[in-house]
C-alpha cells in the first residue's frame, strides 16, 4: 500500500485506528463524528475505500467486523515524507528539511530537540 493513495479524508479513518485498535464500523463512525461533521454514509465510505486500498485489514471472524489498520503511523509518515522530497525536491531529504527549517520559526526548544537529533544520527 501506498501512503500517496491515501486522501485526507481516508486518513481520518488511519488516524483513529492509530490511537486504538482494532475497532467496529460503528466505533470509528463515532470517534470520527467527534472531529468531523461528516455523516455516517460518508465515514462508512470511507472505511470501505480504506479497505479496497489495503489501507485496512478487516477482520471478519468474529459477528462484527473488526479493522485495523495495516501501515503503522511510523511507516505511513515515512512513506509521506519521502513521496514529498522525490516530487519536491529531487530527493533529498536534507534539502526539505532546510526548507522547513528555513519557513518555519522553530522555538530555542525545538532547535535544542533538532541538535540532539543530529547528534544521535551521527552515532
Amino acid at each position: 500500500m501506498k501512503a500517496e493513495k491515501i486522501t485526507d479524508a481516508e486518513l481520518e479513518i488511519l488516524k483513529v485506528l492509530w490511537q486504538n485498535e482494532p475497532l467496529t464500523a460503528n466505533q470509528i463512525v463515532d470517534e470520527v463524528s467527534r472531529h468531523k461533521a461528516w455523516n455516517v454514509k460518508t465515514i462508512r465510505t470511507l472505511i470501505y475505500r480504506c479497505e479496497e486500498k489495503e489501507a485496512v485489514f478487516a477482520d471478519r471472524s468474529q459477528r462484527e467486523i473488526l479493522y485495523r489498520p495495516a501501515i503503522s503511523r511510523k511507516d505511513y509518515t515515512r512513506q509521506t515524507q519521502r513521496s514529498l522530497a522525490d516530487k519536491l525536491f529531487n530527493g533529498s531529504m536534507s534539502r526539505m528539511m532546510l526548507n522547513f527549517m528555513e519557513e518555519v520559526e522553530l522555538s530555542e526548544e525545538e532547535l535544542a530537540e533538532l541538535k540532539e537529533m543530529i547528534r544521535h544520527a551521527e552515532k
